[in-house]
């Protein structure tokens, strides 16, 4: 039902910045637990850095609240409006180190990025809230240096964690990245309690073991693929192939494949073909 959302960002200074996100919405659905929720998400963040290196401290706190309305006794909820409040402090940290390289007869510049990110969420017990909106998120390179796992407002992660991660990137004599490989992985110091059911803690000591690659071969062709690893597991979560032709100056081939565990694996071509100024053809198989 209706949704209004508010989000700032306000510098203070050349290296502080205050910020908020906040979201009010209504949710009605038959047959289910109904109310209204409010999430607010002030933080404070700061930004130091050179040529070479980089930190990021922020600290912020996050308040969701609910008012369940049209008998949410029958669903399970004796706590009409269950609150949450929990303090969220990360620090990103980096280097960047450079290097002039020949390569195919070309100049390129080499960068090396090791980069660390620590993370700290305290407990709260979020059983008592429903869930409307929320789901896992899709585990991937960016999820290394995500303050939650979650979607929506209906859960916040508890978190001991730090990430140790690594890129590399090959640029042109322009700027432009030609190549990218990354990796990483994020080390939990405490097992992760809050959970989107009733569910026990994951209670182990890393995640999976992230890659992906990205080349541009040239103007027209462009090469990407990820990768992860399970240790815990010792089975290979995810893998991604992916390859784009630029055809002319707006048409476009696309061939994908994609494996996740447990869950998919799907081949997928797409393509947007040009044949005059006013028509394309766009056409996909998955």
């Amino acid at each position: 039902w209706p949704r209004a959302t508010l989000n700032l960002d306000l510098p203070l200074s050349r290296t502080f910045e205050f910020g908020m996100d906040s979201e009010a919405v209504a949710f009605r659905k038959d047959n289910a637990v109904e109310g209204n929720r409010l999430d607010l998400y002030p933080y404070l963040s700061a930004d130091w850095g050179g040529a070479a290196w980089f930190l990021r401290p922020r600290v912020a706190y996050r308040y969701t609240g609910y008012e369940l309305v049209n008998h949410p006794q029958d669903y399970g909820y004796t706590d009409t409006s269950p609150s949450t409040g929990v303090p969220i402090t990360s620090i990103d940290g980096g280097l960047i180190f450079e290097r002039n390289m020949q390569l195919f007869g070309q100049s390129y510049t080499q960068t090396l990025e090791p980069r660390l990110y620590y993370l700290y969420v305290p407990y709260r017990d979020q059983s008592n809230q429903p869930i409307f909106d929320t789901r896992t998120l899709t585990f991937d390179f960016w999820q290394l240096f995500s303050p939650n796992r979650f979607s929506g407002a209906d859960r916040q992660m508890d978190a001991n964690n730090l990430t140790a991660a690594i890129t590399s990137r090959l640029l042109d004599d322009s700027g432009a990245e030609k190549a990218s490989l990354s990796f990483g992985q994020i080390q939990y110091f405490s097992p992760q309690k809050v959970q989107l059911y009733s569910q026990a803690p994951t209670d182990f000591s890393g995640s999976a073991y992230v890659g992906q690659f990205a080349v541009q071969l040239d103007d027209r062709w462009r090469l990407n693929t990820a990768y992860q690893w399970n240790p815990n597991s010792h089975h290979n979560d995810l893998a991604t192939f992916s390859v784009q032709r630029r055809l002319g100056l707006s048409g476009v081939l696309n061939f994908s494949y994609r494996y996740r565990v447990n869950y998919m694996e799907q081949l997928d071509a797409s393509v947007v073909y040009p044949i005059s100024p006013r028509w394309r053809l766009l056409g996909r198989w998955n």
